[in-house]
This record gives structure tokens, C-alpha cells and sequence, in this order.
């Protein structure tokens, strides 16, 4: 028997919180022993059903699907697992500045977890298309134990969550509760992706300490080089805000854009942590 990790589960969250419950049903039946979830961090926007910030203290509140899963998690796991919701500060991820936000967060939080010696799962089944891509391009930098998607088998249950996965009077009655948040025929799709944690290690030490990589970092780089397309970069003014985009190719493209998501990391909008 494999020995038990303590494990974090990053997921998504659009408008609805069944990704996140069967994410969990679904991670803690194909693991069983060997999985010990402690923690389900969600990402997402800060808006309606979401979370709205007080506008005299800033704090931040949740609603809606939040608190559903607030209750979901206090009523259905206890304290087996603890629920940490954050938000960006941006209503939804039609502009580029949310996307880059989105981004540093969930670099943040993966390299937060495995720092502390957690197992990292990432899902990616929640919100909009674009923070699946986003959470895709995180795990690849800074690793992942799984990426996944989580699929509902059952037609009756899938027809039920697209009608009503969303609607939130739908799921507050106690009898259809069960029918959005857990159904019992949702299942892990493991999806493929690069792991490239030990090598953004490598290149975040080489430019905290020096500026660039070294000659070392370049020459592991050089194997991958033929088959890296060209990077789209972004830079970022921290005083106005303005986005600059270059494409640049092979191990300078990569290299740039770490540094560019370390520089995201630091500009002085922060995601916020959900007061639960």
C-alpha cells in the first residue's frame, strides 16, 4: 500500500459549484486510502453569485455559490477538509489584466503547496474556458501530481446539471441539492501536460541571483529548443498599468516569460482570500 500524502486540491469556479463538489467525490473515490484531501483551494472572479467587495472596508464577502459551498463543505466533509476560496479582482476574464492576475495567482497557490510538501491536484472543469488554459499553462510550469477534468457519465445527471448547475434557487432546495453537487457518475479525466517544475526552479533561482540563466540551465533548455514554438510575452508597466506583447522564440521565450510571471507576482493588485 502506498504511503499517505496530504493533499490540496486548485480548482476553477464559474457559476457552478458542482465542478468543485464532484471534483472532490470523484478525486476521493479513484485515490481512496491513498488520498488524505485536506485542502480545496477555488479561483475565480469577483462578482455576482461570487463574492463583492465592501466597498468602504474592501473586505471581501461571499455569495451565491460561494456560500453553497461554504455550507457544502462545512455540512458534507467537516473538518476533513478545509475550503479556501479566493477571487481576483476583476468581474469576469475578458480582460487581459484579470487573465495575467488569474495566472500569477494560480502560480501562486500551486508553488505555495508544494513548497509545503503537499501533492497538488489541479481541475480545471470549472469557469470559463480561459482559466482552463490558464490553470493548464500554471501546472506545466510548476507542477502538478494530476491535471484533470471531471466528466458526468450518467445522461440523466448531466441533462439535470446543464439545466440547473447554475441556478441557484434550483440548488438551494434541499431535495436537488445532492443532484448538482455530487452526482454519483462523475469521473476523473486525467489529462496530459509537460512538468516542468524542477526546471522553473532552476530558471527562478538563475534570475533571482543573477539576472539570466546560466550556462548549465541554457544548455538543459537546448535539449527542448527545437521543439519550442515561438512565446508570446507579456510585460507590464507597474506604474501604468499598460501591457506590452512580444513573441519571442525558443530558450529566451521561455526564460522571458517566467520572468514575466515572477514580475506578475509582484505587481501590487492582489488576489483576495474570501472571508469564510
Amino acid at each position: 500500500m502506498s504511503e499517505e500524502r496530504k493533499s490540496v486540491l486548485i480548482s476553477s469556479l464559474g457559476m457552478g459549484p458542482g465542478v468543485v463538489t464532484s471534483a472532490v467525490d470523484a478525486l476521493q473515490k479513484k485515490l481512496a486510502e491513498n488520498l488524505s484531501l485536506e485542502k480545496v483551494v477555488t479561483l475565480s472572479t469577483l462578482g455576482k453569485d461570487i463574492a463583492y467587495k465592501e466597498p468602504r472596508s474592501g473586505e471581501v464577502i461571499p455569495e451565491g455559490f460561494t456560500n453553497i459551498l461554504i455550507e457544502e463543505f462545512e455540512q458534507n466533509y467537516g473538518d476533513e477538509i478545509e475550503y479556501i476560496p479566493i477571487c481576483i479582482d476583476y468581474p469576469d476574464m475578458d480582460y487581459p489584466k484579470a487573465c495575467d492576475q488569474f495566472l500569477a495567482t494560480a502560480c501562486q497557490q500551486i508553488n505555495k503547496y508544494h513548497e509545503a510538501d503537499y501533492d497538488v491536484y489541479v481541475s480545471l472543469a470549472g469557469g470559463r474556458k480561459s482559466m482552463a488554459g490558464i490553470l493548464s499553462v500554471a501546472a506545466q510550469f510548476y507542477g502538478a501530481k494530476m491535471l484533470f477534468h471531471v466528466a458526468i457519465t450518467n445522461d440523466r445527471e448531466r441533462q439535470t446539471i446543464e439545466e440547473h448547475g447554475s441556478e441557484l434557487s434550483y440548488i438551494r432546495r434541499n431535495r436537488n441539492r445532492d443532484k448538482i453537487l455530487h452526482p454519483s457518475s462523475a469521473q476523473l479525466v486525467k489529462l496530459p501536460f509537460l512538468n516542468l517544475r524542477t526546471l522553473t526552479k532552476k530558471i527562478t533561482a538563475d534570475l533571482n541571483k543573477y539576472g539570466d540563466i546560466d550556462a548549465n540551465t541554457r544548455r538543459t533548455l537546448e535539449i527542448f529548443e527545437p521543439s519550442i514554438d515561438d512565446v508570446v510575452n507579456r510585460d507590464i508597466d507597474v506604474n501604468t498599468r499598460r501591457i506590452d506583447e512580444t513573441s519571442e522564440s525558443g530558450i529566451d521565450g521561455v526564460v522571458n516569460s517566467i520572468r514575466g510571471l515572477l514580475h506578475q507576482q509582484d505587481i501590487s493588485d492582489k488576489a483576495y482570500f474570501i472571508k469564510t
